[in-house]
């Protein structure tokens, strides 16, 4: 995956843009870890998810570990004015969250490559994407066996 328009999307998350956003429907203002507005451009009668999760390894191997092609207010709620808004999204700002929880003792160090696409109909909204990697700050917490090789 490459970030191939070298657009960053502010708010110090690392999502950037895979497509040129100028004729984006949703414009999204910043990415961070609290809540920050959006714009929906337009009214919308739906919104779908297809996002996905690659990971790769230190030595090389790779694989596909989460691939979602779903309803967008199956996984995030949303905020627009007036209050919380049942989908479909009404033209204006808006905060989508979602969360996700990685178990600590469980997680695979590895870069995880994510990949974000919103798409209404047959009509793209927007297209991003993030490198991240990952570590275990604590690769033998309670619990796990301790590894002796």
């Amino acid at each position: 995956m490459m970030n191939e328009t070298n657009t960053v999307i502010p708010g110090g998350s690392p999502f950037f843009y895979m497509d040129d956003p100028a004729d984006d429907i949703f414009a999204i203002s910043s990415i961070s870890m609290s809540p920050t507005p959006c714009t929906f451009r337009e009214n919308l009668p739906s919104i779908e998810l297809d996002f996905e999760i690659d990971v790769r390894l230190k030595d090389g191997q790779s694989a596909k570990i989460l691939a979602v092609k779903d309803d967008v207010c199956r996984w995030a709620t949303m905020e627009q004015p007036g209050g919380l808004s049942k989908c479909p999204p009404r033209k204006g700002p808006a905060v989508l969250k979602t969360s996700m929880s990685l178990a600590r003792g469980f997680i695979i160090e590895a870069t995880y490559f994510i990949d974000l696409q919103l798409t209404s109909g047959n009509r793209k909204l927007t297209h991003i994407g993030a490198q991240i990697t990952l570590t275990d700050p604590d690769p033998n917490p309670p619990g796990r066996p301790v590894s002796t090789a």
